[in-house]
């Protein structure tokens, strides 16, 4: 084989490698645009979590304002002792119950949240890795072809 025609087979190898590692770099685009596409989701999933959160704490004002005035208008009945402590009473429950609905509340928000911190960290954990995966995998194609070409030569 004359020197004009090894040139020629290496020139046409390193074109077909140039179009090898396009696609490859089309393929890791692509991939990195989903990744992001995901994480993108999971930003407007915490922001419609916090939304509710906003809701629930404005919920939890309003409740605590209807208390308030139930127990003003408690003080206020010049109904006998015993109807006064029997609204007393079950004030008293309602009190109760709420804060203890606000506690499970306050814990359920606080283990979503962790719930999504999780996530997002993993998905960070994930992105790195499927980087790595990527681009070992162009090294591993590039190392073979490196050795299909020494061993052709």
């Amino acid at each position: 084989m004359n020197t004009d025609a090894k040139l020629d087979l290496i020139l046409n190898r390193m074109l077909d490698f140039k179009v090898e590692m396009k696609k490859e770099l089309s393929e890791l685009n692509s991939k990195t645009s989903t990744l992001s596409d995901n994480q993108v989701l999971m930003n407007d999933e915490i922001r419609g979590l916090n939304q509710k959160t906003s809701t629930l704490a404005d919920n939890q004002i309003l409740m605590k304002d209807e208390i308030s005035g139930l127990s003003e208008k408690t003080f206020m009945l010049s109904a006998g002792q015993h109807q006064i402590k029997e609204e007393l009473h079950s004030l008293t429950n309602t009190s109760s119950t709420l804060r203890e609905e606000f506690y499970l509340f306050r814990h359920d928000v606080n283990d979503r949240f962790n719930e999504i911190n999780a996530t997002l960290s993993r998905i960070e954990e994930d992105q790195t890795k499927d980087i790595e995966a990527i681009l070992e995998e162009i090294s591993a194609k590039l190392d073979e072809r490196d050795q299909r070409d020494f061993e052709s030569t």
